[in-house]
């Protein structure tokens, strides 16, 4: 079992392929002894390169492919399992779900190693020749739309003319109550040592005289202590109230 975090399980009918860290776990484990060398080789670059150069968006796409396939839940397709450094270990579970008909990034990987790109949401343009284009695959459609060909008759899933609200409620249902996935809320929050910029943010107990002399309060006044106010929204240029 290969876990993947996705903030769209609604768009699973459209993942045509997984893509995985270089440093993940698993990779020893599924690559085939004919791709072994080609797996080795993309490990060693790939060690190279910083954080910020693996996901830089403009940068060109690089992967390979593990020799190993997943089963796609929704329509029990067999889709493969690459490695690619614009997948990084730190970001979820260090696997992706890979929809290139609606991910710029998965469109660029997809086109360049020619991999399947199904169109799973129902493009709102009047242009007849750019809907024609992104339908078959030949362009990338990232804004929302009613979902197509998204059901399947053996798994019994179809999410087929719902909205992005809709759809994404009962994917989840639906792989919740066959015990493949769960919803679970990841917090961006970071740690903020020192917020300055703002009135409950820590005093530094350090004097900046008039005269240009700075001097450091004397312990027996410690701690610093913000001083009370009756209004603590910060001024028209967006200074502190203090």
């Amino acid at each position: 079992i290969l876990t993947v975090f996705t903030t769209r399980p609604d768009t699973l009918f459209g993942a045509t392929y997984m893509v995985i860290a270089p440093e993940h776990q698993i990779v020893n484990k599924i690559t085939t002894v004919d791709c072994l060398s080609k797996v080795n080789e993309y490990l060693k670059l790939s060690t190279l390169k910083s954080d910020l150069d693996r996901t830089d968006l403009a940068k060109e796409k690089t992967g390979v492919f593990t020799g190993r396939y997943a089963i796609n839940p929704v329509n029990n397709k067999k889709i493969p399992i690459w490695i690619a450094d614009y997948v990084l270990t730190g970001y979820g579970t260090g696997a992706i779900m890979a929809v290139p008909a609606h991910d710029t990034r998965d469109f660029e990987f997809a086109q360049k190693f020619n991999l399947p790109i199904v169109c799973i949401q129902d493009p709102d343009v009047s242009d007849a020749e750019l809907r024609k284009r992104i339908l078959e695959g030949a362009e990338c459609w990232t804004e929302d739309g009613k979902y197509i060909n998204s059901s399947d008759d053996i798994t019994g899933i179809d999410i087929n003319g719902l909205n992005k609200e809709a759809g994404i409620e009962k994917i989840i249902n639906w792989l919740e109550s066959g015990h493949m996935g769960k919803a679970k809320i990841n917090y961006k929050l970071r740690d903020w040592l020192f917020s300055r910029q703002r009135y409950w943010g820590e005093p530094f107990p350090v004097i900046h005289w008039e005269d240009g002399e700075i001097t450091v309060i004397d312990e027996k006044e410690l701690p610093l202590e913000l001083p009370p106010l009756e209004k603590y929204l910060p001024g028209e240029s967006g200074e502190s109230p203090l």
